[in-house]
């Protein structure tokens, strides 16, 4: 139970991140309601002259259909290319360019690919919090993020995690969970794993791949962290190999010690 409950606040956390991009859609989509509702009024108050100039509009009829054959063929074009530049999303770094980010404070770095731009915890390369989100400069709604939790489990705890755990845990708040690897890690002596899922969020497909390092050691203290890309485009992953490539613990200097 303590298992589970502490893989849950991991990925609670992690959703508490992306809640935050969900208020901001929300108050752009008010706006965007106003907007509509503005436009309507406008709309409304212009029928009556409208209706006064009926005979004039009927008897340009054929003209206006040609028009609207053009707009029609111009805002076709429009989306089309819109659709054609998101499917071309995995090339928006096609070098696999990264930037390191350093959390002198949380003993590690983490490297992000460097078309994305940091949302909260972290600017200028530098990682100012503990809880750190990336998004895609595209806006395709993939995220990347560090989750750093004070107090690991303890050896035996850690140990006891598995595939079968975390994928109970997930389904708690995903359908259709399937984790589709799992291996087991050291980095710089201390417990890891990785794993990947794919499942459903909101009748959305998504796919996971978290690093989760668990440290007991007195070189890098007693925490844990989750390292996190979250994929809900379908674009490929903007990084090459796995994801704990991009994820390292830094000996802390003596001021820290």
């Amino acid at each position: 139970m303590h298992i589970q409950k502490r893989m849950l606040s991991i990925f609670l956390a992690f959703l508490c991140l992306l809640a935050g991009c969900g208020k901001q859609d929300s108050f752009e989509s008010d706006d965007s309601t106003d907007s509509s509702v503005s436009d309507s009024a406008s709309d409304s108050t212009s029928k009556d002259d409208a209706a006064s100039d009926s005979n004039a509009e009927s008897s340009d009829e054929d003209a206006s259909d040609s028009d609207d054959d053009e707009t029609s063929s111009d805002s076709s074009n429009h989306i089309n290319g819109f659709y054609e530049e998101e499917s071309s999303v995995e090339d928006t770094n096609p070098d696999n360019e990264m930037v390191t980010y350093t959390g002198t404070d949380y003993l590690c770095e983490i490297d992000i690919p460097a078309d994305w731009v940091p949302s909260t915890g972290a600017s200028d390369g530098v990682i100012t919090d503990n809880e750190v989100m990336f998004e895609s400069a595209d806006s395709s709604g993939d995220t990347i993020s560090l989750i750093v939790q004070e107090a690991a489990d303890t050896d035996e705890e850690f140990a006891a995690i598995t595939a079968d755990t975390e994928q109970a845990a997930l389904e708690e708040y995903l359908t259709s969970v399937t984790i589709t690897e799992w291996e087991d890690l050291t980095i710089n002596g201390c417990a890891a794993f990785r794993v990947r899922v794919v499942g459903e969020m909101d009748d959305t497909p998504i796919s996971i791949e978290q690093l989760v390092v668990n440290c007991t050691d007195e070189t890098y203290g007693d925490r844990q962290y989750s390292f996190s890309y979250l994929n809900v485009s379908g674009a490929e992953v903007p990084y090459d190999g796995n994801i704990d490539s991009y994820f390292r613990l830094i000996a802390p200097t003596s001021d820290d010690e």
